[in-house]
């Protein structure tokens, strides 16, 4: 490497061997991945002092050096018990970025791509430091010098939230409103800062802020303009969103999820879909943040034009849920509706097997799943056969983009009693799934002329089931 001088050469040996590598690493931030960034900046950046000043793909990995130590500065801050140095060696690693960024900007000769992300990352350091005026300022300058990059919806975003938090309303709204009309069409919305998912998030709790405090003036033209990102399926029956759909997922702690929460009889979030719901003539599972008494739940809401339907807690929680949630404390109630009978399982609830054969007992014609889920394709695998072996309908709702260190896995899908995948999305884009069911499948058990799905059943032998824990 250190014999290559020629910029073509040199670019092609960094995009194939080492950019296209580092990149994915740092920018989906996957789960237990520090360790795999760390050991390919050792092995594949030792080079970046051979690479000519001017050639720009080294303002580029000089880009993802300092993303790497933003990485190690979040890892830290991450941590269950943060000590004054923790704290400190953080702060450090984030100034330390900045003047790696800012370095990237005096390489960048040839190109404005590393400029702009670059600029972008200076004001999310700024913004972990907690100097908030140097972060507006620095995604103000971001927003108007890189206008045709994507740092420049995800800039104006840091700018609509940093206003609200100051307690500059006005200019909240205004750059939320220049985030909605630089979207468009929320269809073709692509953005590796801010995935489709995570924007409706931020701007919900937006919505959810204005409406608590009462703001008016600032939430009707927010929610007028909100709506072109809610999806709409105009002659569906059922609708189903994602897990925690009015908060997100990933929470630094129980207090942060405390404050995105809401209670079931004062929901904005809920009175919102409510609405829609009157609108289209529908129904909607949507995954819900909720707060009862001292308490929170990850809930999932059945939602009819006259409001709440139905109601169920997940029962089974993953990796650091049980941290934040209480375990569900409802049972497993099936809903009577006028196209079928509806069930409700949530995201990890997967993994157990015994939820979706009650609820198939209970009459349910169709399961409906919001999901988070991060565990790329298990759950995906498994509905299916769960479909298949209940003899029912089972519609999965999943997301997509990140949020920290998680990536959210996508294929939300819908299954038929026969085990056939019905519709797919992708793993990494957002898409709206519809199918044409006929729910009175889901009531034949047959399996053949003489086997059925419930008849078959020998429940005088299943009573370990039960007694073995």
């Amino acid at each position: 490497m250190a014999n290559v001088t020629d910029q073509t050469q040199i670019s092609a040996l960094i995009s194939t061997e080492t950019k296209a590598r580092l990149e994915a690493y740092v920018r989906e931030y996957g789960v237990k991945r520090s360790f795999l960034i760390e050991r390919a900046l050792q092995h594949h950046l030792a080079a970046l002092d051979e690479i000519p000043a001017g050639v720009a793909v080294r303002a580029e990995v000089t880009v993802m050096r300092a993303r790497v130590l933003m990485h190690q500065a979040a890892k830290i801050s991450r941590q269950t018990e943060v000590s004054a140095e923790d704290q400190l060696r953080a702060q450090q690693n984030y100034r330390e970025a900045i003047n790696t960024l800012r370095a990237a900007q005096d390489q960048d000769t040839l190109s404005a791509q590393a400029t702009g992300t670059a600029m972008y990352l200076i004001g999310l350091c700024y913004l972990e430091l907690g100097d908030f005026q140097a972060a507006l300022g620095q995604f103000t300058r971001t927003a108007e010098l890189h206008a045709d990059g994507p740092e420049k919806l995800a800039a104006t975003l840091e700018q609509a939230e940093l206003s609200r938090q100051l307690g500059r309303d006005e200019d909240a709204l205004a750059a939320y409103l220049r985030v909605l009309a630089e979207v468009g069409d929320v269809e073709q919305h692509r953005n590796p800062w801010v995935p489709q998912q995570e924007l409706r998030d931020r701007l919900l709790a937006a919505c959810r802020h204005y409406l608590q405090t009462q703001n008016f003036p600032i939430l009707l033209p927010l929610v007028r303009r909100l709506e072109p990102l809610l999806h709409r399926a105009d002659g569906a029956d059922l609708i189903v969103l994602p897990e925690l759909a009015n908060s997100g997922y990933n929470f630094p702690h129980r207090a942060a999820a405390w404050e995105a929460s809401e209670p079931i009889g004062s929901s904005p979030f809920l009175e919102f879909l409510t609405r829609k719901c009157a609108e289209h003539v529908c129904e909607i599972v949507a995954g819900l943040n909720e707060r009862a008494g001292d308490r929170l739940y990850s809930s999932a809401v059945l939602l009819s034009a006259r409001g709440v339907e139905g109601i169920y807690r997940k029962l089974h929680l993953f990796m650091n849920e049980p941290d934040i949630f209480q375990p569900g404390d409802l049972g497993l109630p099936v809903f009577d509706r006028e196209y079928g009978t509806v069930g409700i399982q949530i995201c990890f609830d997967w993994a157990v097997c015994e939820p979706w054969r009650i609820l198939m007992l209970k009459g349910a014609d169709i399961i409906c799943h919001p999901s988070n889920l991060v565990i790329p394709g298990k759950a995906q695998r498994a509905i299916p056969v769960y479909a298949m072996t209940n003899r029912l309908f089972i519609a999965t709702a999943n997301r997509i983009g990140t949020e920290g260190e998680l990536t959210f896995t996508g294929g939300s899908l819908i299954a038929d009693p026969e085990g056939a995948t019905l519709a797919e999305a992708p793993q990494t884009d957002s898409a709206m799934l519809v199918a044409d069911v006929d729910l009175t499948r889901a009531r034949d058990k047959a399996l053949t002329p003489r086997n059925d799905a419930i008849d078959d059943r020998r429940p005088d032998q299943y009573g370990e089931l039960c007694a073995v824990e």
